[in-house]
């Protein structure tokens, strides 16, 4: 059974010009217009001005189109590709879409509060450990290293991400890197402090142990967040 309570329907002013929208129950669509309308905050500014210059009495609520809900939009759609852009009060001429809305700042931020932690739960100790758990070894795309290589690039490191990395890489094994500490390097009998600044290779000297190699490395890493 037909629903003649659903379809597309046209705000028209004395102007001649239009806004077209659709509307599952054409009485409460209307009544939604109004009550922005008369509050002054509605969503089509061009609309709102044509309220305050005309009057609400010289605004005309029609119906259009009368078809099910699953067609409204596609109809919508033929209404709005009917019309020239001049002819209408529509900040878009897509059916169903805000694009080309500006919103302002406070509807913005409603925008913004209304979204904060939608579909996500709070992270528990065990909850992020599960996560880190199931990323674990995950190979990434050549694409993908190289863009995080690049986003990294000459970016000087915190120092206590230095330190912690010291502290966890102290002991372990690494390809030409024996001393225990990052950026520190066997070198003959010695061991040589390197770091890499904007993608350029940087000696910072070489030293009789990997502590004193190790010390030079932050002690510059220091001086590079005092530069900051």
């Amino acid at each position: 059974m037909l629903n003649f309570n659903c379809g597309i329907y046209a705000i028209t002013s004395p102007s001649g010009r239009q806004y077209i929208g659709s509307a599952a129950s054409f009485t409460k669509r209307w009544k939604e217009h109004l009550r922005q309308l008369r509050n002054g905050n509605h969503h089509c500014k061009a609309l709102q001005r044509a309220f305050m210059k005309y009057g609400e009495n010289a605004l005309t609520f029609s119906r259009v189109a009368i078809c099910p809900p699953d067609d409204l939009i596609y109809r919508e759609q033929e209404q709005l590709d009917s019309r020239r852009v001049t002819e209408l009060y529509n900040t878009s001429k897509t059916a169903g879409s805000t694009l080309g809305t500006k919103h302002s700042a406070e509807a913005r931020a409603n925008i913004s509060k209304g979204r904060q932690g939608r579909g996500k739960l709070p992270k528990t100790p065990e909850h992020r450990a599960k996560i880190a758990a199931a990323k674990l070894g995950v190979p990434r795309s050549p694409e993908t290293i190289s863009k995080m290589s690049s986003a990294m690039l000459g970016r000087p490191l915190p120092l206590e991400t230095v330190e912690k990395m010291a502290k966890t890489m102290r002991g372990r094994a690494q390809r030409n890197n024996t001393s225990g500490f990052p950026c520190v390097y066997k070198k003959r009998k010695a061991w040589q402090a390197r770091v890499s600044v904007r993608g350029t290779s940087k000696s910072l000297g070489v030293f009789a142990t990997p502590e004193l190699a190790n010390a030079a490395v932050l002690s510059f890493l220091r001086s590079l967040e005092k530069e900051k």
